[in-house]
């Protein structure tokens, strides 16, 4: 079973452009450290994020895990869902 991570920062588009940089990175080292190089994630319109758990018994840890790490730099995360949840299929056995 895979897990899906996804959210986004709240208020960007208020943030300045050194400050968003500087978010970007922030979110980005956080997708870094969690995923792992087991797992993969993505950035996509500006600041939306999705991160694949391929344990789904770490798919709540994760999500605390990038949602606190963005809190203590200073960003709101709206809330993030992880309700995605997929069977793998005969070809990925």
């Amino acid at each position: 079973m895979i897990g899906v991570i996804s959210g986004d920062i709240i208020k960007s588009q208020t943030i300045p452009k050194q400050q968003y940089d500087a978010m970007l990175y922030e979110l980005e080292q956080s997708l870094r450290n969690i995923s792992g190089e087991q797992t993969l994630w993505n950035i996509y319109r500006g600041d939306a994020f999705q991160l694949q758990v391929n344990n789904p018994e770490l798919l709540f840890k994760n999500a605390i895990l990038v949602y606190l790490h963005l809190k203590s730099s200073g960003y709101e995360l709206r809330p993030v869902s992880y309700t995605h949840l997929t069977l793998p299929t005969n070809r990925e056995v």
